[in-house]
């Protein structure tokens, strides 16, 4: 008889085989300290200013959140590429939370293979879904003057009036 009902799950609850990977995973992360770099979060001080209350100002938005895809066998290396990036701020409508511009603060060697790779299929995909990407090269001291003309050439408004 036991031998006829051993394919009856036992009354032990097994662990499923993506619990373990989860918890292999999970047990080699560690939480950051803060969510934002030094460099970031210098320039969100700045942006904060210059944009006085006007936008709305997200960071380190996953650029799947501002993109949509349709999923199909070809798109699926478009898909997983977006899935996996972010830009560092995006500036909406306060009212509305309608996306406006995007910034990436370009911190990093601009002519490593990498990059350039990353960055040419960022303007491409924002350029084709008409969303204004504003770059700024990182640097230890930003001129608010500068800040103010990108931003009012890229969202094609008056200039932003210093604060």
């Amino acid at each position: 008889m036991e031998r006829l009902l051993g394919w009856l799950p036992s009354a032990k609850p097994r662990t499923s085989p993506t619990t373990d990977q989860f918890d292999h995973a999970a047990s080699r992360t560690w939480r950051s300290r803060t969510a934002l770099t030094p460099a970031e979060l210098s320039f969100l001080h700045l942006l904060t200013r210059v944009v006085d209350g006007r936008f709305l100002i997200l960071t380190k938005t996953r650029m799947a959140d501002l993109f949509g895809l349709r999923r199909s066998e070809e798109s699926l290396p478009a898909f997983d590429r977006i899935g996996r990036q972010h830009v560092d701020f995006v500036l909406c409508d306060p009212r509305t939370s309608e996306m406006l511009a995007a910034i990436e603060v370009d911190d990093r060697p601009l002519d490593h293979p990498d990059r350039v790779d990353r960055d040419r299929f960022m303007d491409r995909l924002f350029a084709w879904n008409r969303l204004p990407l504003i770059r700024i090269p990182s640097t230890f001291v930003y001129a608010p003057e500068k800040l103010r003309r990108e931003l009012s050439r890229a969202l094609g408004e008056q200039e932003l009036q210093a604060v």
